[in-house]
């Protein structure tokens, strides 16, 4: 029994509907010819086996021509009165006049698409052989859109009968209203929508000890005379410094006081001379929000794509990647910082390194307009994805420890692309394109230069 056949079974036991002797061939090929027609296999054999009768089906034997236009006519009255009230346009029709121009616009180019049959209702076939899917013009809620209501009569036949609708699925793209061309691909890329932030508990604060220096040498770490410096920090807490030998050696304190940070509560920043003009009362004072919730570093980088992309391309230059090796950082740090500037290491009272920039109210990146809550939602999304942490600051450079750098090119690209959306020097005046950042992002030393 065919598709069409078995759908004229269903309607017949459910008897809603009367059920009249199936067009012959003549009269099919009447109907093709008197309305340029060209009817679905599953539609003709569906007619042949038998003509419902009543409201919502078109009487193709007895009904005159207006009515019958009408009927075939629906589909595009439906979609252009969407256009009407504003509850449709496609991509493909371009950019939208508005008024008349678009209600004219979308008449011209429903015009040029192939024409349907109406099978019940607002429920219609493609013309000619291949998808058996029935569609409907709806309203889903978000806008006019031609769906499919079945996969083929059957089913249409089982959800006018009440009966189970064995499935929705449809073979082709939707008539009138196809499915837009997917956007180039570029798969190494993860532009937006972007990875969602981490949903964690705000971080907790520890108090520090009222004499750091002391409570670190009874740790076992043992730093030289400690400076305190008031009202310097954003949240006007004091913070502490101690100089350090460059290189090995400050690298070697900033890890041992690291160590102590879940008990102390002071995080470890090595800082340059010239760090001092871009912080405290020389800095940004900026609210730098504590609680995790305030921060959206997905819909940040969203509004960055948007803008960095609105007029020109993001520098691609495809090469090799090789994450096989990545180094130490140590070592890569001290290579960095290769004229010893890096001489001061500070110890801020702050429940996570994320804040700290915000809370030294550091303005380094302030002409890209990157401030203490920008960093604050980059940073703490970093932290959760590649376990980074800050290590030092210079006025125009950040740097960060990363404990699980990006090993594969895509998981670098995207990286590379919210690097470059943080800081668009990192590509623009270092790299040069996102490829090469990528290769350098697969190492655990990040540093980022905002000119």
């Amino acid at each position: 029994m065919t598709v069409g056949a078995r759908a004229v079974d269903i309607l017949a036991e459910h008897g809603q509907w009367r059920i009249e002797p199936g067009l012959t061939e003549a009269e099919l090929a009447a109907l093709e010819s008197r309305f340029s027609l060209w009817l679905n296999e599953d539609h003709r054999d569906f007619l042949s086996a038998g003509l419902p009768v009543g409201d919502g089906w078109p009487d193709w034997r007895n009904a005159d021509d207006v009515t019958l236009r009408a009927h075939i006519g629906r589909p595009v009255r439906e979609l252009l009165h969407a256009v009407r009230t504003g509850g449709l346009w496609h991509p493909a029709w371009g950019d939208n006049p508005g008024g008349d121009a678009a209600l004219k616009l979308a008449s011209a180019k429903l015009a040029e698409e192939p024409r349907v049959v109406p099978v019940y209702g607002v429920t219609f076939l493609k013309q000619g052989p291949g998808d058996p899917t029935v569609w409907a013009v709806q309203d889903g809620g978000r806008g006019v859109t031609v769906t499919a209501v079945a996969a083929d009569l059957i089913g249409l036949a089982q959800l006018l009968t009440g009966r189970p609708v064995t499935s929705r699925s449809s073979v082709g793209d939707p008539p009138f209203v196809p499915a837009p061309p997917p956007a180039p691909e570029v798969p190494e890329l993860a532009a937006p929508p972007f990875a969602p932030d981490p949903v964690d508990a705000p971080p907790a604060a520890v108090a520090p000890p009222r004499d750091p220096g002391a409570a670190l040498a009874a740790a076992g770490v043992v730093l030289g005379e400690m400076q305190r410096h008031d009202d310097l920090l954003a949240h006007r807490a004091p913070m502490w410094t101690v100089p350090v030998p460059p290189g090995v050696p400050a690298v070697e304190a900033w890890l041992a006081v690291r160590a102590r940070f879940p008990v102390t509560g002071l995080w470890p920043v090595l800082l340059t001379d010239m760090a001092w003009h871009r912080i405290g009362m020389d800095g940004v004072a900026d609210e730098t929000p504590v609680l995790a919730a305030e921060l959206d570093g997905a819909r940040w980088l969203e509004h960055e794509f948007e803008i960095r992309t609105a007029d020109y391309e993001i520098p691609r230059h495809p090469s090799g990647f090789d994450a096989d090796d990545p180094g130490d950082w140590r070592r890569q740090f001290a290579d960095f910082d290769s004229r010893g500037e890096y001489t001061r290491l500070a110890l801020i009272p702050t429940p996570a390194d994320w804040l700290v920039p915000g809370l030294l109210q550091w303005s380094g990146a302030i002409n890209s307009g990157v401030l203490g809550a920008e960093h604050a939602a980059i940073l703490r999304r970093w932290s959760a994805h590649y376990g980074t942490e800050v290590l030092a600051l210079d006025d125009e450079s950040l740097v960060l420890v990363v404990d699980q750098p990006p090993r594969s090119l895509r998981d670098a690209l995207t990286a590379a692309l919210e690097a470059y959306l943080y800081c668009d020097d990192a590509v623009n005046t270092e790299a040069g394109s996102l490829d090469a950042l990528a290769r350098m992002l697969a190492r655990p030393l990040w540093v980022f230069w905002w000119d």
